[in-house]
């Protein structure tokens, strides 16, 4: 992942970010995927939080029904 704190740096386009997220928090952070390079060894996998421990929907209506 790289990432890419310029594009919410810029007022416009963190509002235009915002819009495209329904106006859910302040984005204040993008990141860039992409896919290995298919000829190298895949890298070890990164341990995991359960989802519980990293996401947040109390605020998000109808969530926990």
């Amino acid at each position: 992942m790289v990432p890419l704190s310029g594009v919410v740096e810029v007022e416009g386009i963190r509002q235009t970010l915002r819009q495209l997220l329904a106006g859910l928090g302040h984005p204040y952070l993008a990141l860039r995927m992409g896919i290995a390079n298919p000829q190298q060894p895949a890298p070890p996998h990164t341990p995991r939080l359960p989802t519980g421990q990293v996401v947040d929907t109390s605020a998000v209506p109808g969530a926990g029904a």
